[in-house]
């Protein structure tokens, strides 16, 4: 697919399984040497989600090339997912740019997880949240499954021109938590009192309220500039930008605090 656009479209979801959009290279073997084997040259612009699952939401990008989202929001779930793990041999994504990117009531309006695929350029402007689990979730890739056999597989990246300006995020109680993010809250007894399973089964997402303005857990492995994030409702002692060395030590008891929560039903942790 080349040269297109997707404009104007309402998704209106049930808390299902995967993104309304998802943009994937070809995996038959050889089609590198096509003339387009991935999604390129498109626009997506002026398109929402409505009661995303926390782990999808509106757009996933397992491979794609020149890509430029304007105006997209998700009620719910994952708004701009920058996630290669399930792109096959050829997954990655390159020279992505993003404007006016929303998120409210859900996990986070950017997610960034390269796993094990080495990715272009990522440059996004304008990015909101309103009673989201974070702003921004950008994370350190990892050997997963499909590649814990092989001996050639690391550790993914982003290039590290990639940048996300003028980020602010908004507290609020309604926000979609994944379990094993619990830990990045700030201890709070009054907090943990909120925490409270979902409506529609997804027993590693909690509904409650926002851990952070934007959580960044990439340390040396790739490197992204996040310029002006800002924030309001959150507490004083909250920064900004929050990385996995500031929680290092929550992490280690993630699942005790989990298993602290007074008023949910833990049935079983994530992997």
């Amino acid at each position: 697919m080349k040269n297109f656009l997707i404009a104007d479209a309402v998704i209106k979801d049930n808390y299902t399984k995967f993104c309304g959009l998802t943009l994937v290279p070809t995996t038959t073997k050889g089609g590198d040497k096509w003339e387009v084997s991935l999604p390129t040259n498109g626009e997506i612009r002026n398109c929402s989600i409505l009661n995303a699952n926390s782990g999808y939401g509106l757009c996933q990008l397992h491979g794609a090339q020149s890509i430029y989202f304007r105006n997209i929001y998700a009620k719910s779930g994952v708004t701009l997912r920058l996630e290669s793990g399930v792109g096959g041999i050829y997954a990655g994504v390159f020279d992505i740019q993003a404007k006016n990117v929303r998120n409210e009531n859900g996990r986070t309006a950017v997610m960034m997880n390269p796993h094990t695929t080495h990715n272009g350029t990522v440059k996004i402007d304008s990015v909101w949240s309103k009673s989201s689990s974070a702003c921004l979730l950008i994370h350190k890739g990892f050997i997963d499954r499909k590649h814990k056999d092989d001996p050639d597989a690391t550790i993914g990246s982003y290039a590290n021109d990639s940048e996300i300006n003028n980020v602010h995020a908004i507290f609020g109680v309604d926000a979609q938590v994944d379990d094993k993010e619990v830990y990045v809250l700030e201890p709070d007894a009054e907090m943990y009192k909120l925490y409270r399973n979902n409506c529609y089964g997804n027993v590693k997402s909690f509904d409650d309220p926002s851990l952070v303005p934007v959580f960044i857990t990439v340390e040396d492995t790739w490197q992204i500039k996040v310029t002006n994030a800002t924030f309001e409702g959150f507490k004083e002692n909250v920064k900004a930008i929050v990385t996995s060395e500031d929680v290092r030590e929550r992490e280690k008891i993630k699942w005790k605090i989990v298993d602290s929560l007074p008023n949910v039903e833990v049935n079983r942790y994530s992997e």
